[in-house]
């Protein structure tokens, strides 16, 4: 018996490259420009609080990148493998998607030179689901962090 369906197959690859292109946007623009990469209804949750709508969630990455250039140190250089990638169908037009981000972040100018391992590593949990138009986007994202640098 078939894992996928041939429709599914394809859904899962455009979801594959829907979160890479989440963790893209995290690394090179801060999360800045996620918000065609998530539904208009989202429930985007960061650090356990919970952002409703697209612009709430893009309002908190404007608000961390303020934060971060107000800092000595400034904006970190980050990025955000991801890894175990599993997509699991709930509706023909909604699936549930796990995976894990061993997250690195260093301060300063690349290349970071001084780094120690990753700053964290973390569960992800999220929702997609394909709009009127047949885009795969996140309707839901939560996170938890079983490993963090001391």
């Amino acid at each position: 018996m078939a894992r996928f369906t041939a429709e599914e197959a394809a859904s899962a690859m455009a979801i594959h490259q829907l979160i890479h292109d989440w963790a893209y946007e995290l690394d090179i623009n801060d999360g800045l420009k996620i918000a065609p990469l998530l539904t208009e209804d989202c429930v985007y949750t960061v650090g356990g609080e919970p952002r409703h709508g697209r612009a709430a969630a893009v309002q908190f990455y404007i608000d961390r990148r303020k934060r971060l250039e107000a800092t000595e140190a400034g904006p970190p250089v980050m990025r955000h493998p991801i890894t175990t990638l599993r997509v699991v169908f709930t509706a023909p037009d909604r699936a549930e998607v796990t995976f894990n981000i061993v997250f690195f972040s260093g301060f300063g100018k690349a290349p970071i030179t001084d780094m120690k391992g990753p700053t964290a590593v973390a569960d992800v949990t999220m929702t997609v689901a394909r709009d009127g138009e047949g885009e795969w986007r996140i309707a839901r994202f939560d996170s938890w962090q079983p490993f963090r640098a001391g």
